[in-house]
C-alpha cells in the first residue's frame, strides 16, 4: 500500500508540474483582461503542488535512504531545491514587490527556474517512471485529485486575502501579477528581449519600409513620419519581468500605413521587424488598431524605448511591442505560424 501511495504521489507531482509549466508559459502570451483566470489557475496549481509536497517529502526521504550517496540521490536533492526556489520566488513576487537573487529579479528567477526544472524533472523520472494504471482513475483517486485542486485554490485565495488585508505591494498589482512602475508621464524601465540591444539609430539614415503583399509599397523617412497626422493612445505596457506602466503614446495608426500601401486580399498577417531582425506577426485586424509610436508623454522616444519608432500593441505583453521598427510587411502566412515567443 505504501508503495502504491508513493507511486500515485509521484504521478500527482508529475501531472501538477506539467500543468504548472503549461499554464505558466501561457501567462507569458496572455495580456488582455479576459485571460485573468489563466493567472489564477497557474497560482492555484502552484499551491496544490505545495500541498502535495508534504506527501512527496516522505517519498523523497525514503528514496534518499535507499540510494544515498548515489548520483541519483544528489539529482533528487538538486531538483527539489530548484523547485522550492521556483515556488518561493513565485509566491514572494505575487505578495511583495521587488526583491532580487543576485542580478535577477525574483519573477525572472521564477521563470528561469521553471525552465531549469523541466529537464531536471525529466532526468529524475527516467529511472522511476511507472505508467498510470486503470486503478489510478478510480473514484477515490479522482476525489483526492479534486480535493487537492480545491486546496490549491483555497491557498491561492487565502494568500490573496492576506496580501490585501496587510496592504502588501501585491494587493495593488495588475491581474497579470505585474506591479506598477511609472504612471502616465512618469519614467519607467526599458528592457530588451535577451540580447536585442542595438546601437543608437541615426534618424537621418533610417527609413520605415512598408512592403510585402501590397499594391503600393513605399518607405518613410523619420522626418516624413513625423509630418504625418499623429494620434494619441493611452495604453498599458506589461512586461513579463513583473512590472507594468500606463503611458500616453503618440504616433501613426498602423492601419493608415496599410491603407496607403493597399493590402492585398491574400494577406493573413502583418509582420513588424526591428533593425535587429527581431520580429512579430499580428492578425491583420488587430494590426490595424496598433500604433507606430514616435513619442511618449509628449516627448520623442529615447533609444531605450525604441527610437525612432516602436509598436504599441494594447492587450499584448511587452515583447510584442517591437522597438526600433525597420519594416512593416503584409504576409500571406497566418500570424500563428511563428514561435510563441521570439527566438532572436
Amino acid at each position: 500500500m505504501a508503495r502504491l501511495d508513493a507511486r500515485r504521489t509521484n504521478l500527482g507531482v508529475f501531472a501538477i508540474v506539467i500543468a504548472s509549466t503549461i499554464t505558466g508559459f501561457s501567462t507569458y502570451l496572455a495580456g488582455s483582461h479576459s485571460t485573468w483566470w489563466l493567472f489564477w489557475m497557474h497560482g492555484s496549481i502552484g499551491f496544490a503542488l505545495v500541498a502535495l509536497l508534504w506527501w512527496k517529502g516522505k517519498v523523497i526521504v525514503q528514496g534518499l535512504k535507499a540510494r544515498w550517496p548515489e548520483a541519483s540521490a544528489w539529482l533528487s536533492i538538486l531538483t527539489l531545491a530548484v523547485l522550492l526556489v521556483v515556488i518561493g520566488s513565485g509566491i514572494y513576487s505575487a505578495m511583495a514587490r521587488g526583491g532580487k537573487l543576485g542580478p535577477w529579479g525574483l519573477l525572472e528567477v521564477h521563470a528561469g527556474g521553471a525552465m531549469i526544472i523541466v529537464p531536471l524533472f525529466v532526468a529524475h523520472l527516467v529511472k522511476r517512471w511507472v505508467p498510470p494504471a486503470k486503478r489510478d482513475l478510480s473514484r477515490r483517486v479522482l476525489l483526492r485529485a479534486g480535493v487537492l485542486a480545491g486546496v490549491g485554490l483555497a491557498l491561492r485565495a487565502a494568500t490573496e486575502g492576506v496580501t490585501r488585508v496587510a496592504d502588501l505591494a501585491g494587493a495593488h498589482r495588475r491581474f497579470t501579477g505585474s506591479h506598477l512602475i511609472g504612471a502616465p508621464g512618469e519614467r519607467f524601465p526599458y528592457v530588451s528581449w535577451f540580447l536585442d540591444d542595438p546601437s543608437p539609430v541615426d534618424p537621418s539614415k533610417w527609413k520605415l519600409e512598408v512592403a510585402g503583399s501590397v499594391e503600393r509599397p513605399f518607405s518613410l523617412t523619420y522626418g516624413a513620419l513625423l509630418n504625418e497626422r499623429h494620434e494619441r493612445l493611452r495604453a498599458t505596457i506589461d512586461c513579463t519581468g513583473g512590472w507594468y506602466s500606463e503611458q500616453d503614446w503618440e504616433g501613426l495608426r498602423l492601419g493608415t500605413l496599410l491603407d496607403r500601401a493597399g493590402v492585398r486580399r491574400d494577406t493573413r498577417s502583418i509582420v513588424v521587424t526591428s533593425i535587429t531582425g527581431y520580429s512579430r506577426a499580428y492578425p491583420v485586424a488587430e494590426a490595424r488598431t496598433m500604433l507606430v509610436a514616435t513619442r511618449i508623454a509628449g516627448t520623442p522616444l529615447t533609444h531605450g524605448h525604441g527610437f525612432p519608432a516602436r509598436i504599441v500593441a494594447p492587450g499584448r505583453r511587452g515583447f510584442w511591442w517591437v522597438k526600433w521598427v525597420r519594416s512593416i510587411e503584409a504576409s500571406s502566412s497566418p500570424s500563428w505560424l511563428q514561435p510563441p515567443v521570439p527566438l532572436q
